[in-house]
């Protein structure tokens, strides 16, 4: 619906037809050449994606309040999943070994809020994710995510229920469960090989922040629910206890499992050097 009245916008404003492209993709525009079939080149194109404020490295030291990082926003970004080897689409492919991501930040003339609503975009750059980046980041982000919720005041209930769902027990999704074990539970060395070690660990370390802003979410969530002794036993409650345990379950030997390694070969060395004494 917003789509059509947008395009309806447009093309009473230019007087011209407007050809909406369907996805975050890149604009194709021999693809839509005479999309209306008159004979005539059609390329008044209405691209419709949802933009994030995008802060490079050398910013994120400087934009800690809520103040910079909503005010004098030059640069946006958006994601296009796509399968590997194939072209983006809005289609996640079936395996996340397979699932790339390319970001797109624009960049716009002059910054925002600004009192002109619509600015030029004078920028443009892709970055690529291999499916091991884009695991990591959409694990990263959906710790931020439900950070962000628990760190809101008051914190809303009704929001923070749908967040833990999406983290604990994802219905659509791949969740912290799938990458874990596409990634590190067969075949790591094949893996660390491919991605390199540094990224097989920065992944280990991110399923940790990640399930402990889950427990820390969880814990919320059981306070402000409080449900009553007359009341019975909240089942939904039960049930997220219960896939947050089996969770942890299933990602707990593959997170620690180097560390804990370490930690035998150290004890083993502390055996074997009483033995030789």
């Amino acid at each position: 619906e917003v789509v059509k009245t947008v395009k309806h916008v447009y093309e009473h404003v230019l007087k011209l037809p407007v050809t909406v492209w369907p996805d975050s993709s890149d604009v194709d525009k021999a693809a839509v050449r005479d999309a209306n079939g008159d004979g005539k080149n059609d390329l008044h194109i209405l691209q419709i994606t949802y933009v994030e404020p995008f802060f490079r490295d050398t910013e994120q030291g400087s934009r800690c309040s809520w103040i910079s990082r909503n005010t004098n926003i030059s640069s946006f970004v958006y994601s296009t999943p796509f399968t590997k080897g194939k072209e983006p689409s809005r289609n996640r492919g079936v395996s996340v070994l397979e699932q790339c991501k390319r970001k797109t930040i624009l960049t716009v003339e002059t910054p925002f809020p600004c009192c002109t609503t619509s600015q030029e975009v004078v920028a443009k750059e892709h970055i690529m994710l291999n499916p091991l980046q884009t695991a990591i980041e959409d694990i990263s982000s959906a710790a931020d995510k439900l950070l962000h919720t628990l760190e809101a005041t008051p914190v809303s209930m009704k929001v923070l229920t749908g967040v833990l769902q999406g983290c604990i027990a994802p219905q659509v999704h791949a969740g912290a469960v799938v990458v874990c074990h596409a990634f590190l539970k067969t075949d790591v060395k094949a893996t660390k090989k491919l991605y390199g070690a540094n990224r097989i660990t920065n992944l280990q370390k991110n399923l940790r922040r990640f399930l402990d802003v889950c427990q820390k979410g969880l814990e919320v969530f059981v306070q402000l629910n409080n449900p009553t002794d007359e009341s019975g036993p909240d089942l939904y409650q039960e049930h997220l206890i219960q896939a947050f345990d089996e969770m942890c379950a299933k990602i707990h030997p593959y997170i620690y499992e180097e560390e804990q390694s370490q930690l035998f070969r150290a004890h083993d060395r502390k055996d074997s050097a009483r033995i030789d004494e």
